[in-house]
């Protein structure tokens, strides 16, 4: 009887120590796929931040490009008070709506 009950505990160890080894191979796995997890978060981060500052730029660009694209910023009008034609708000204008789209980097 007690070699039957020894068989049977020696077995429930020998259980025991292969699911405490499956556990830690699980637990190694969990904090790699964590620190993977992180990774991938904070990359999106970044990501999501770049796409937002590239959708500013482009509005920026846009809203100037409609500018010049505008047919009636280049239309020229007759000044009574001077007595001359006076240029077009896009040649009064001189780049500056472009410099301030590109940031201050056209000159």
């Amino acid at each position: 009887m007690a070699e039957v009950y020894m068989q049977i505990e020696m077995e429930r160890f020998i259980e025991l120590k292969r699911a405490e080894e499956e556990n830690i191979k699980l637990r190694e796995a969990n904090e790699k796929l964590t620190a993977d997890l992180f990774q991938r978060i904070d990359y999106n981060g970044q990501i999501a931040k770049q796409n937002a500052d590239l959708m500013s730029e482009n509005r920026r660009l846009r809203e100037a490009l409609e500018f010049y694209a505008k047919n009636s910023n280049y239309l020229i009008e007759w000044s009574d008070k001077c007595d001359e034609y006076m240029p077009s708000v896009a040649d009064n204008d001189g780049g500056e709506i472009a410099r301030q789209a590109l940031g201050g980097e056209a000159n």
